[in-house]
């Protein structure tokens, strides 16, 4: 529903807002599973700059040789305890409700707050959508680490995914 919105000309909060609508019109009694969401990222690319829309966990991070930058901003309950300086980003990272989102895709009745940036890459770097199964499983270290290693982006995509399954794979990378 997200791609063919934004082929239909969309802009990229509006396509995430028809993404949403689908998973609550596919959670309906009799057609779906009843309470079933979605955390997104997305990237709209023109060239150099592009266009990221967030909801949930899922993360956007801008990756070069030597440095790694989390675009994103969680919509979880363990980053806002990290935003009010309750919590260290380190505590967050082993914390019980470390995967209690505040904001998805399919909550009936709702529209989710979309995180939006704008920005732009330089030559060498590469922009990385993942979701938490992958960032639940490695640190930005070891993320940073393997995009620069990788020869390839599918040997970096296999290598990250084959990682974050060495450490435990606990959910979807």
């Amino acid at each position: 529903v997200l791609v063919e919105a934004l082929l239909s000309g969309a802009q990229l909060v509006a396509a995430v807002q028809a993404a949403h609508e689908a998973v609550v019109a596919a959670a309906q009694p009799g057609v779906g599973e009843a309470g079933m969401g979605s955390t997104l990222v997305a990237a709209r690319l023109d060239g150099d700059e592009f266009e990221l829309a967030w909801v949930g966990d899922s993360r956007a991070y801008r990756i070069g040789s030597e440095h790694i930058e989390q675009l994103s901003h969680d919509h979880s309950w363990v980053q806002a305890m990290v935003d009010a300086g309750q919590m260290s980003a380190e505590e967050a990272r082993e914390h019980p409700r470390r995967n209690l989102i505040l904001q998805c895709l399919g909550q009936a009745g709702q529209a989710p707050e979309v995180g939006l940036l704008r920005a732009r890459l330089a030559p060498d770097e590469l922009l990385l959508l993942c979701s938490d199964g992958l960032t639940g499983e490695l640190d930005d270290a070891a993320i940073q680490h393997c995009c620069a290693e990788a020869a390839t982006l599918e040997a970096m995509v296999e290598q990250l995914v084959g990682l974050a399954n060495s450490h435990g794979g606990r959910d979807n990378i």
